[in-house]
């Protein structure tokens, strides 16, 4: 088997908003899986060849797509790094945490909070929906704080108020394994890009 920093680079980008599967839209999740289903998990010798670096820059968007990407990622047959510029916020952060290795510029600016929901529905549904955001709110306090040093009362105070920090912050909390400047390798000839944007 490759050592690690003998593996080439798959490089691809998370740039802008974290979008739910729609009829009109296909959605992150479903984009994302769709590359990754064809080119590496069914395909033991690349990924014995490759190793794979996500690059995050967004407000957030949908929660239900960032838990399914984390659950996605965490679960593939092949190592992640995430990489953390300008902005990893909102359901972003829960996408990010899913790297094994995750890195961030030093001005990277993270936030985090507690879910919500706009509902259109009769009154009757009121219940249901609330017993879903609850749900929804420990799975995401749980994420957290299965993959940083922070108790969960403490993040439990960080989503209701919500908490922003930078890169010192981060890697104190234990959100990133380090700050960089260029994580990635030093040859850009060893870069496989998958997608630079949706």
């Amino acid at each position: 088997m490759q050592k690690e920093k003998e593996k080439k680079t798959i490089l691809f980008s998370l740039f802008g908003d974290i979008e739910r599967y729609t009829k009109e839209s296909m959605g992150t999740m479903c984009k994302l899986a769709a590359q990754f289903d064809k080119f590496i998990v069914g395909d033991k010798t690349r990924r014995e060849q490759f190793r794979l670096v996500l690059r995050i820059n967004s407000n957030g968007g949908s929660m239900e797509t960032a838990i399914a990407l984390y659950s996605y990622f965490r679960n593939l047959p092949i190592g992640l790094t995430t990489v953390g510029y300008g902005f990893v916020e909102s359901a972003a952060v829960y996408v990010f945490l899913a790297g094994k290795e995750r890195i961030c510029m030093p001005e990277t600016r993270f936030f985090i909070h507690g879910g919500g929901v706009s509902l259109k529905a009769p009154a009757s549904e009121l219940n249901t929906a609330a017993r879903k955001l609850v749900a929804q709110q420990r799975l995401l306090e749980n994420i957290i704080a299965d993959n940083v040093g922070i108790p969960l009362s403490t993040i439990k105070k960080w989503m209701l108020n919500g908490k922003s920090f930078y890169a010192e912050e981060a890697l104190e909390y234990g959100f990133v394994t380090a700050i960089g400047t260029n994580p990635i390798c030093e040859d850009d000839s060893d870069y496989t890009y998958l997608a630079e944007r949706w």
